[in-house]
């Protein structure tokens, strides 16, 4: 795994086709020709350029992996394969209740001409949802039908996880150093680490055993899934948004990503727009702290380039979505709740339980290394002078850098703030917008807990054992999910007869929730 720290242009040019490949399919099949043709170019030169990046590092594959290196990854392949497998994508586990939607949009992609619709009342009415994930499998179910259309969508998810994974390594930047324990215990945390939902479940169910068979949803109001859930859920979107904003977080760090970071963004319109929304303040900070560092970086050639061509892709995506007649609640969460008391009594136990403890002990663990670290003789210590202190502390103690520091206090921010807002019938807006931060937040978890310095776990054991209990505890949602995908388990395609169209899948609120305007601008004059 230091392997890919080194020359991690491999995994980032297949992030980059992996994000646009279904932008292609898109456009073939929404587009009207004229703009397909663009759309298809300008996407080309986005894969020529992801093509050409891995064929300058063609001196990774110079390398011999010994016996120890294969046996790593052949772990770490085995354990994602169990993952996935158990997910219930392509019909493999035990599929959850958002499957029925899903594999009845996998069916009409295969079996409506593109673009698809939907029959409302008798009538048809332009389909108009994030479907980007599904594309490719549903290619491969045109012209080889629904099983193997199947199969492709679980080889799709497995390509996904493990290109986020990777990406988790690269984000927390734990000094792996190939060592099978460490790498193993960070894809545990990657798969199952979440929030303090037993103590939720207790605290206003009176009844944990019931936690996670209701997708982690006892506040009632909202969740934070762990990522176990959102694969297990709706893949079609945690997948994408895990690479986009690992993308767009490592270009602080690395250059290189700046350039791919438009497309990844605008290839999220069709993935997970709810997803990009919490991807936004990400981008911002990252602006920020590349503008501080070198500003000269935006203005690379190439960067400048490819990011303008992103801008078209963007503009067919957002036309498209902004085509859907937004029948779903759009609001303030205290302005859609006759309780507003018992809605701020679930707010500040939600806060505590998903994050704010846990962030809590994390920012007094790092924090401590100002008192514990070296400091300055000098008795006149400045403000200035105290700051960098504690910036080398964190070096010397956490091997954190202080741009990881801001990316963690911004999730944390974001995180705090989510609840407070109202989209969709089910809120999807806290869900789907606090994956990014989630990812941030965890990265930093997983930082702490296998690189914090022997003398920071000595000095704070009583902190440290508490992060690392918390985490514990925080396992059991999604280990209750993945056992009841073994109770339940399902193997192969569901039945494709017993499969619904998308018009039927869902009560009529949410089939409302995805149907276009004929008149909009994009059906109009762009869309076929």
């Amino acid at each position: 795994m230091q392997y890919f720290h080194e020359k991690f242009s491999v995994v980032r040019s297949l992030t980059v086709l992996y994000l646009i490949i279904p932008s292609f399919l898109f456009a073939v099949g929404w587009l009207r020709q004229a703009y397909v043709l663009v759309s298809v170019v300008v996407l080309l030169c986005f894969a020529i350029v992801a093509i050409k990046d891995v064929y300058d590092c063609r001196t990774c594959f110079t390398k011999k992996n010994n016996i120890r290196d294969w046996f790593l990854i052949f772990s770490v392949f085995l354990f994602l394969v169990v993952w996935v497998l158990l997910s219930g994508t392509g019909g493999f586990g035990f599929q959850t209740t958002d499957y029925r939607a899903s594999n009845a949009l996998l069916k009409d992609l295969i079996e409506q001409d593109w673009p698809i619709h939907l029959t409302i009342n008798g009538v048809n009415e332009k389909y108009v949802y994030y479907m980007a994930y599904y594309l490719p499998a549903a290619l491969a179910g045109r012209f080889f039908g629904w099983a193997v259309a199947n199969y492709f969508l679980v080889i799709w998810s497995l390509i996904g996880a493990a290109l986020s994974f990777l990406w988790f390594i690269r984000v927390s930047r734990v000094k792996t150093g190939n060592q099978l324990g460490r790498i193993v215990g960070m894809l545990i945390v990657f798969c199952l680490a979440g929030g303090l939902d037993l103590f939720g479940a207790a605290y206003l169910k009176n009844d944990i055993f019931r936690i996670s068979t209701q997708n982690e949803w006892w506040a009632g109001y909202f969740q934070y899934s762990s990522n176990t859930t959102l694969l297990y859920w709706v893949p079609q979107q945690a997948l994408s948004v895990w690479l986009i904003i690992s993308l767009v977080v490592d270009s602080v760090f690395d250059e290189n990503n700046i350039k791919y970071v438009g497309i990844a963004i605008v290839s999220g319109l069709i993935s997970s727009p709810l997803g990009l929304i919490g991807v936004l303040p990400f981008v911002c900070l990252a602006v920020v702290l590349i503008v501080f560092q070198n500003a000269r970086q935006l203005l690379n050639r190439q960067v400048v380039f490819l990011n303008i061509l992103s801008v078209w892709v963007g503009v067919m995506h957002i036309l498209y979505i902004a085509s859907n007649q937004l029948k779903f609640p759009m609001t303030f969460a205290w302005m859609d709740v006759s309780d507003q008391g018992r809605l701020f009594k679930y707010i500040l136990v939600f806060w505590f339980l998903e994050f704010a403890f846990l962030g809590s002990l994390i920012l007094v663990f790092v924090v401590s290394s100002l008192f514990f670290g070296k400091r300055r003789q000098n008795k006149k210590i400045t403000l200035k002078l105290a700051l960098k202190d504690w910036e080398e502390n964190l070096r010397s103690t956490f091997d954190i850098d202080r741009r990881q520091f801001h990316l963690f206090s911004l999730s944390l921010v974001v995180l705090l703030f989510l609840p407070f807002i109202r989209i969709g019938v089910y809120n999807d807006i806290v869900m789907r917008a606090s994956i990014p931060a989630l990812f941030i937040f965890w990265s930093m978890v997983t930082k702490i807990l296998f690189d914090s310095s022997i003398r920071a776990r000595v000095t704070h054991i009583f902190l440290y054992s508490l992060i690392l209990a918390i985490v514990l505890i925080g396992f059991y949602p999604a280990v209750r999910g993945i056992s009841e995908s073994v109770e339940k388990y399902h193997v192969g395609p569901p039945e494709l007869e017993m499969v619904s169209h998308s018009s039927e899948a869902n009560s009529k609120e949410l089939v409302l929730q995805r149907i276009g305007n004929d008149g909009s601008f994009f059906y109009k004059y762009i869309g076929k």
